[in-house]
């Protein structure tokens, strides 16, 4: 597979073509580039990746300008820090977005995806992207710890819960931080399904925060989630009971 990174910033190149090269050695980068106009001339040269990984913003433009010039047949995994352009990234040839900071299980499972595609039927990535936006919701969030904005990765996570006037995410590790969401909704609409799950008016639960699960009074369930040295008791409600076992059996 030959491949080429598009990206600005020389960090977050050279550490995405590391992992590249531990997740694939066989795989072979043909070219980088670090602007849009670069990125245009390589494309319509000689040169024929397989594969693109490629960043939003570049140093000179959008990297949709690319596609207002060269007609990309290729699969694309976004690699970025804006999660805005997710919709408009499945208007083009794209596979997978990830967001900064990137992690190796996630680039690999966006390489798995490719891989499993058959290379001699032709795809229309067009059509993979409501899938895959499915798939790819937001990685991190962000949080405040006194004056200071930070991220935290959505795996950390073991549950979101609304307090008053905020929505709080509690880690794995015990700790508890304000973030910038106003609802559980707002929650609702950028986790990973698959992950994460209404079970009460104020929680928003991670499937591996869940140490037990009890049948209750009223047809109800008291469910533990575990947090470090911690832990909680939450009741689904008989009206909820039979969604959230669907989920938690998958």
């Amino acid at each position: 597979m030959k491949y080429a990174i598009i990206e600005d910033e020389q960090i977050a190149m050279q550490n995405l073509d590391q992992m590249i090269r531990q997740l694939r050695p066989h795989y072979q980068k043909i070219f980088q580039t670090d602007t849009a106009e670069e990125t245009i001339k390589s494309l319509m040269s000689d040169l024929k990746p397989d594969l693109l990984f490629m960043d939003i913003e570049l140093s000179d433009a959008n990297c949709f300008t690319i596609f207002e010039k060269v007609d990309v047949k290729v699969p694309i995994i976004f690699t970025t820090a804006y999660d805005e352009y997710a919709i408009k990234a499945f208007t083009v040839n794209s596979i997978d977005y990830l967001l900064k900071p990137i992690s190796k299980d996630n680039l690999l499972r966006a390489i798995e995806k490719i891989e499993s595609l058959s290379i001699n039927t032709p795809i229309d990535y067009r059509k993979l992207g409501p899938e895959v936006f499915q798939r790819s919701k937001r990685q991190c969030i962000l949080i405040t710890i006194g004056d200071k904005y930070t991220y935290v990765n959505m795996a950390d996570v073991a549950y979101f819960e609304r307090e008053e006037k905020y929505v709080c995410a509690v880690l794995f590790n015990g700790k508890k931080y304000i973030t910038d969401f106003l609802n559980l909704s707002e929650v609702e609409a950028i986790v990973n399904p698959d992950d994460f799950c209404l079970i009460s008016r104020s929680i928003i639960v991670n499937i591996q925060a869940i140490s037990s699960v009890y049948k209750w009074f009223n047809n109800r369930l008291k469910v533990t989630i575990t947090c470090g040295d911690n832990t909680e008791e939450i009741l689904v409600s008989s009206a909820r009971r039979k969604i959230f076992l669907d989920w938690l059996g998958g």
